[in-house]
């Protein structure tokens, strides 16, 4: 619902929303490492381990936000979120020796037929390894939180300046490769809290367009998602709360049009990203201090140069000349961003990539050959290091100490790629 007063001076935006949804993750896994090798004696096909997992969510939210002009320059907003989720989960590990699966256990919600507590695999509690006592498992979780945001506006002539308080809440839910009770879940929701100043100009008759911000984002409890060892199936993906964590930030964007049809755009941005505190436990139990690991993909700096070039011709069509240059500095895509790690799996140092393109354009159609990654450069996109692990130094020292895990293994991004791109409009 929208509506305003005061010959507009006042708006407000009320609403809800509600959304149930369901998943369920199939997986296989095959080794010949592992799971055993096809056509061995007695042995009628690649042995493999083929869990299961069902999640149900449900959110309910109310939201709105006033919107009040306090003159001709100044407006404050003011506006919030109630957030209340409720999830449910089921999982099941379950080998396969060539003749069908077979189930070993199950855990989680009993509201879902993968977890019948009459199947003999069922597992409705574990021990904790720490404290030896017995936990139920019942694969249920709710969340509630309201996240508001406060902002003030001043417009004047060839632009505005503004700032921004805001908060933002992620839920907490359980790990979808959990492969026993003791690590389904829950793990904790994310909640986050930013204040953020900037501004968006437009000079020259709109020929010129200068935008800048500065934020700092702080996060409790901000969720990162880990593979460990397992006993069970060589690795366990999980999500741990990293305690704090902070980022500091700054953007600024330049559009210029120097001539009609002729467009330059450049941008760049600073980053000062780290873990205020990360405390965890390591597979025996000890205490385990990561907060000197970096933040994944979070470059402290990067920069682009854009050109656009458009030229109609004398038919009416146009011919479109293009030229993308983007950088970026230094970065993990991988959750253990512990500089000591040999190789260092997941790490890229600086990069730039410069992608063109020439197009011909009809109303009608258009005939593009481009070019992507022009430089040839080399990136790792994801990287899983298969089993490694972090333990602590002693049961009294929380440092960090890598244990190199069976292999690793990534996703780079593409080569140096041209191609010839045919759209039709209808």
């Amino acid at each position: 619902w929208q509506g305003d007063w005061n010959d507009g001076r006042v708006r407000s935006v009320l609403g809800a929303y509600w959304m149930d949804t369901e998943y369920t993750l199939e997986q296989r896994t095959t080794s010949l490492l592992f799971f055993g090798v096809p056509g061995a004696p007695g042995f009628s096909g690649i042995f493999s381990s083929e869990p299961q997992f069902i999640q149900e969510t449900d959110t309910l939210a109310f939201f709105g936000q006033l919107d009040v002009d306090l003159s001709e320059n100044w407006t404050v907003s003011v506006g919030g979120r109630f957030t209340d989720e409720e999830k449910e989960a089921c999982a099941v590990t379950r080998l396969n020796f060539g003749a069908g699966p077979v189930g070993l256990t199950s855990y989680g919600s009993t509201g879902f037929s993968l977890c019948d507590t009459a199947s003999g695999i069922y597992t409705a509690d574990y021990v904790d390894p720490l404290s030896g006592a017995t936990i139920p498992q019942d694969g249920k979780e709710s969340w509630t939180s309201f996240t508001p945001r406060v902002g003030v506006t001043y417009n004047f002539e060839q632009g505005m300046v503004y700032a921004s308080y805001s908060e933002g809440f992620r839920s907490g839910g359980f790990n979808g490769r959990s492969t026993a009770a003791n690590n389904l879940g829950p793990y904790e929701p994310e909640e986050v809290e930013t204040i953020e100043l900037g501004f968006k100009t437009q000079w020259l008759d709109n020929r010129l367009q200068v935008n800048g911000t500065i934020f700092t984002t702080d996060y409790q409890d901000k969720q990162e998602d880990v593979v460990f060892p397992d006993p069970v199936a060589v690795t366990v993906t999980l999500v741990q709360n990293a305690a704090s964590a902070s980022i500091d930030g700054a953007e600024l964007e330049v559009v210029a049009v120097p001539a009609d049809g002729f467009t330059l755009s450049a941008s760049v941005g600073l980053l000062d990203s780290e873990y205020d505190d990360y405390l965890i436990r390591d597979i025996a139990g000890n205490a385990l201090d990561q907060r000197d690991f970096d933040l994944r993909r979070a470059p402290e700096l990067t920069f682009s140069l854009n050109g656009l070039y458009e030229r109609q011709l004398s038919n009416g069509n146009f011919l479109v000349f293009s030229a993308n240059y983007m950088w970026r500095d230094d970065y993990w895509v991988i959750a253990r961003t512990n500089n000591s790690q040999p190789g260092r799996p997941g790490f890229n140092s600086s990069f730039g990539l410069l992608d063109a393109s020439i197009s011909y354009e009809t109303p009608s159609w258009r005939v593009s050959l481009f070019g992507k990654n022009l430089t040839d450069e080399d990136y790792f996109l994801h990287v899983l290091d298969v089993s490694a692990n972090e333990v602590a130094a002693s049961a009294t020292d929380p440092t960090p100490v890598y244990v190199p895990g069976l292999w690793s293994f990534g996703t780079i991004n593409a080569p140096r790629t041209w191609g010839l791109e045919v759209d039709f409009k209808f």
